[in-house]
């Protein structure tokens, strides 16, 4: 699997995490996972940075959360040698396409709605 894909992954659950005692069981499972959804050359160094930073010292509020979502990429797009996204771009990307989606719903209920209209107009008729 593409890492950016993982790392979109990553965001969403971290933009999205709620601090419960359950959530921060399925989070550390779900954390410990990710790398085995990576081609192999990333895993060790995805395991080198969750064992670097553990989430432990960051599950235990929203805001926290999201700082480690983006400690984590922004390490290791650095490890790499990569450019990155600065982390109000990395966290604006989602809001950008949950904008998007939401006008793409709305302009499609408009048209069902219109589409509905001409019909009982029709046979009305």
């Amino acid at each position: 699997m593409n890492p950016t894909v993982v790392f979109h992954y990553l965001r969403y659950t971290c933009l999205h995490y709620q601090p419960t005692k359950p959530n921060k069981k399925k989070i550390k499972h779900l954390i410990e996972a990710m790398p085995y959804f990576l081609p192999d050359p990333y895993q060790n160094l995805f395991f080198e940075l969750i064992h670097r930073y553990p989430l432990d010292c960051y599950w235990d509020s929203h805001e926290a959360m999201k700082e480690y979502g983006f400690i984590i990429y922004s390490s290791f797009h650095q490890a790499l040698k990569k450019t990155h996204k600065t982390k109000e771009d990395f966290y604006n990307d989602a809001y950008v396409t949950e904008t998007k989606n939401q006008k793409r719903i709305h302009t499609f209920l408009f048209f069902v709605v219109v589409l509905g209209l001409l019909f009982l107009l029709y046979r009305l008729r």
